[in-house]
């Protein structure tokens, strides 16, 4: 159960998600997409992030009380966003080349250590060729890109990955 004067823990300048605490005090989800969706079932809000699988369902004592923590969380994630934008604009970008330390094809699902650590990746390019983003995600809390494209993606040792990150 969750209670709309409390289920949301405060933001600052620095903060990147929302985390979300049960009625006991306890954080039961974090919600790292400010663009999540978010709809109405009665007394249960849920919210759904493109990243995930499953459906955050936070359950209410009324459809009041949910409809009202509806609008605390859409803006708190507004706020989220400007927050995001503002350290994103301010951010220094660096780059960095490495090459992989073995031949690797790269299958659907397939991870590439990235040996800097880094808050964001921006862009990638591959011996200069530039990698759309819609072809991989990043996990900035393991270093690591990993490949979404269905077409397999040959990299060995002499190849250069060029990273813009923050």
């Amino acid at each position: 159960m969750f209670n709309k004067l409390n289920f949301l823990l405060p933001i600052t300048n620095a903060s990147t998600s929302i985390k979300i605490r049960n009625v006991n005090g306890i954080i039961v989800h974090v919600i790292k997409e400010p663009t999540c969706t978010i709809s109405i079932n009665n007394n249960i809000l849920m919210i759904k992030q493109s990243a995930e699988s499953t459906t955050i369902n936070l359950q209410f004592s009324s459809k009041t009380e949910a409809e009202d923590a509806h609008i605390i969380l859409r803006t708190k994630l507004n706020e989220l966003t400007t927050i995001i934008n503002a350290n994103n604009a301010n951010a220094v970008l660096m780059y960095n080349v490495f090459s992989p330390v073995s031949n690797t094809t790269l299958h659907v699902d397939s991870n590439i250590s990235v040996p800097y650590t880094f808050i964001s990746i921006k862009k990638i390019w591959v011996n200069g060729v530039y990698i759309s983003s819609q072809y991989y995600t990043v996990d900035s809390l393991n270093q690591l890109i990993t490949w979404l494209a269905i077409n397999d993606y040959i990299l060995d040792t002499t190849d250069e990955i060029t990273i813009e990150y923050v």
